[in-house]
């Protein structure tokens, strides 16, 4: 898989804690507020270019200030534009946890030749709009997280480059440290040889993403090059970290529990907990929770035909079983009645929003694995929407790529 380097605009490293931003729908609104009040260097100033005039401005005229206020933070120096093309290794630790991997540019024609793999579908109106943002702004700050295949010559690489001192290392206010080592010369090379070594890259978050910017490049390919490209923080495969999305449906669809229940032995050996809640282990078991009481769903393998790698994804299992024939519900975007809730050891949340009745029913699932999301890309195939809930999450300012 060939990868690219490129002339990335990043903050110094004076104030680099002050600009990088988390994932901007993880701020609440009081949060959002406090940091456009008082830090004149967030990245959010950026992305919120209304608020100093007390404005909620929309679409073309949003995109526009979007555009001024990244100007404005490159004329005050704020962000500075890497003399150098390069590579830049990214290294987020949290909790302990170290994520390392490179963020790099990859091609538009390797997204079309299925070099690059995906396992999601898109939505069109999201594809357009953000496509329009792009090319407003000017620049892409927020790079489509890939992964490949662990090996030996990269993972030692790695651990070189990030052995030395780091060119940005800056904690952020929710206690995350951020490294960057730009990668040239030498170094680059080697990456660029062992990059080259792997046959395919998979998409592991952000598919509209990179969708958007394929979009643009078809749309706008001729005005310039650097349309033909998108940035990606490409991560091994050892690193990934997959959880899982609860499921919670209000209505029974005419049923009651008991009658429900017994809709369920067909495809499922039920076994009763009671209120001593467990996570689903296996990869076709999932945990219930149905007036007041928790179940273990163990499926059964005789009555359900798992003969692609698509079927056999809890998440499909769960739609073909239950969601859809028994239910109702079909479709899994936009039936008002479905809810999904980032529920990796969140049962006892579901259980608070079905007994508050806000919800009558609640499945967990047991979480993915890597290998689940290649088989289905390899086949190409997609998986239902919400299967996986992926970390690391990426900050914004890290490093842009400007068009």
């Amino acid at each position: 898989m060939k990868i690219y380097p490129f002339h990335g605009v990043r903050p110094g490293r004076s104030i680099a804690g002050h600009l990088i931003t988390r994932p901007y729908a993880e701020y609440s609104q009081r949060e959002l507020e406090a940091a456009l009040d008082y830090n004149p260097y967030s990245f959010l100033q950026i992305l919120n270019p209304g608020y100093r005039f007390h404005q909620n401005v929309r679409g073309e005229s949003r995109f526009q200030l979007v555009r001024n206020r990244f100007v404005e933070f490159k004329e005050n120096e704020y962000l500075r534009r890497d003399d150098e093309s390069c590579y830049y290794v990214y290294r987020k630790t949290i909790d302990g946890k170290q994520f390392t991997g490179v963020i790099a540019n990859v091609s538009v024609d390797d997204y079309h030749t299925d070099r690059i793999k995906k396992h999601e579908n898109t939505i069109q109106h999201r594809v357009e709009l953000f496509k329009d943002y792009l090319h407003t702004v000017g620049y892409n700050a927020e790079p489509v997280l890939m992964t490949y295949e662990d090996t030996d010559d990269i993972d030692q690489l790695m651990e070189s480059i990030s052995s030395e001192p780091a060119h940005i290392e800056a904690y952020t206010s929710d206690q995350v440290l951020h490294e960057i080592w730009c990668i040239t010369g030498a170094q680059q090379a080697l990456l660029s040889e062992s990059m080259e070594s792997i046959g395919h890259i998979y998409i592991a978050d952000g598919h509209h993403r990179s969708a958007s910017c394929v979009l643009l490049a078809d749309e706008y390919g001729a005005e310039r090059d650097s349309y033909g490209y998108f940035m990606s923080y490409l991560l091994p495969e050892s690193q990934m970290q997959i959880e899982s999305f609860n499921r919670l449906i209000r209505g029974l669809n005419g049923y009651s529990p008991k009658q429900l229940l017994l809709e369920l032995d067909y495809h499922f050996q039920i076994e009763p907990l009671g209120l001593h809640y467990q996570d689903p282990t296996g990869p076709h078991e999932m945990t219930m929770y149905l007036s007041g009481a928790f179940y273990t769903l163990t499926l059964r393998e005789s009555r359900y035909d798992s003969s692609d790698p698509l079927s056999n994804l809890n998440t499909q299992i769960l739609y073909d079983t239950i969601l859809r024939p028994i239910l109702g519900i079909k479709d899994l975007r936009s039936d008002q009645r479905l809810h999904y809730q980032y529920g990796t050891g969140q049962q006892i949340l579901m259980k608070e929003l079905i007994d508050q009745g806000k919800y009558d029913i609640g499945f967990g699932l047991s979480p993915l694995d890597i290998s689940d999301i290649k088989a289905v890309a390899d086949a190409g195939l997609t998986m239902p929407p919400k299967s996986t809930y992926i970390r690391p999450k990426l900050y914004s300012g890290l490093v842009i790529y400007e068009y």
